[in-house]
């Protein structure tokens, strides 16, 4: 019976993380401000490597206000100018510092101490397991997929060389025995999750590039009045700061041996799905890598019945289409205007285009006359 369900793959990007407050890349730099994790001198540091970057974007027309676009800058200057300075900087003044800084502050805004109450809303990416054999696809490092399939019942199961490389890290007062299992152990229906950027709770071993380990357990929360069920991941603050998280930057992890299983695993899953749906990425212009693989892995699917791109940004139609637009690709896309809460999804899998609940399309309604009003399209009130 299992093996007659249709193939369903969910590619999530940072918008599908919103809903646990974990910013998007364009929040990336006011959140770290108003966070107030770096000390003065760091954040003096951050705003002179945003501003040299800023600077440079200018002479073709970007802004480095983006994580990406940030990202970009010094990983380029790092690859061809590796001696280059930013003037100004103290601790973090060459593009491999740089990046080492946007790294940790990467992990600092991605909550890696996210708990049961904060996976509520992410909890509904299950409501169709029973129909399907999903698996999963992110550029998003945090766990909160990992939680929300836990909590749900469905613990989810990582490539082979994660689920090898798990080990506890034990907290203050509490034996091993106290911390159950973020990922699947031998789940019978099993559903697999690829990280393309990486994880917040992945590290390298000290001095041993390519040979990492996966903090694995939670444990209870620490959560005023919480109920006895109620989980949280570990902080890792107390591991060393080798965190194997990539910037999302051009230049694309090919080079990471670490990642390397996982766009081979998300790319097979691709090609042998028989529906994929984009929540939460917006499908950015400046992410040529993301294009290619993309079109690399729905090339070699002669199966697919259905692609659909859940996003209330209808800017994003224009771009998601400027890919999916050959004549194969074209005939299975649905762009589905709303975000992905408001939609049944049980009855998207089955191609009705009755697929919205009627609260979402009250709240389209209203969203969409409000942007009138503020083209000055229609007056106001």
């Amino acid at each position: 019976m299992h093996m007659s369900l249709p193939k369903l793959v969910i590619f999530c990007g940072a918008g599908f993380s919103t809903c646990a407050n974990i910013p998007v890349m364009s929040q990336f730099a006011s959140r770290l401000r108003s966070s107030g994790y770096l000390t003065p001198e760091e954040q003096a540091d951050f705003d002179t490597i945003q501003l040299t970057c800023e600077s440079m974007g200018g002479l073709i027309g970007v802004s480095a206000r983006n994580l990406e676009q940030l990202s970009s800058f010094i990983a380029i200057l790092n690859l061809t100018r590796p001696d280059f300075r930013f003037v100004g900087a103290t601790k973090y003044a060459t593009p491999q510092q740089a990046l080492a800084l946007i790294t940790r502050c990467i992990r600092h805004l991605v909550r890696p101490d996210l708990n049961t109450n904060d996976v509520v809303a992410a909890s509904h990416i299950f409501d169709s397991r029973k129909l399907v054999q999903m698996k999963l696809v992110t550029t998003n490092y945090d766990v909160l997929l990992e939680l929300a399939g836990l909590t749900s019942g469905f613990p989810l199961t990582a490539t082979e060389s994660i689920m090898k490389s798990r080990v506890t890290l034990p907290e203050a007062n509490s034996t091993p025995s106290n911390f159950p299992s973020l990922y699947s152990n031998g789940s019978t229906v099993p559903i697999d999750i690829f990280k393309l950027h990486g994880s917040v709770n992945w590290f390298n071993e000290p001095g041993e590039t390519g040979r990492f380990r996966t903090l694995d357990h939670i444990g209870w929360a620490e959560i005023p009045n919480a109920k006895q069920n109620n989980l949280r991941t570990i902080k890792y603050s107390n591991v060393p700061d080798c965190c194997v998280i990539v910037p999302p930057t051009v230049l694309k992890p090919q080079a990471f041996k670490e990642l390397e299983e996982q766009w081979q695993g998300a790319s097979k899953a691709i090609r042998e799905a028989d529906h994929v749906w984009f929540i939460g990425y917006s499908f950015p212009e400046s992410d040529s890598f993301m294009r290619y693989f993309l079109a690399s892995a729905l090339h070699d699917n002669p199966r697919i019945k259905q692609i659909a791109v859940i996003d209330p940004d209808q800017t994003v139609e224009a771009r998601c289409r400027s890919i999916l637009r050959s004549a194969t690709l074209e005939s299975v896309f649905r762009f589905v205007p709303f975000t992905w809460q408001q939609v049944n999804r049980q009855s998207l899998l089955q191609g009705s285009w009755n697929y919205v609940h009627e609260g979402g399309i009250n709240d389209r309604i209203v969203q969409l006359r409000l942007e009138r009003v503020m083209r000055g399209e229609l007056p106001p009130g």
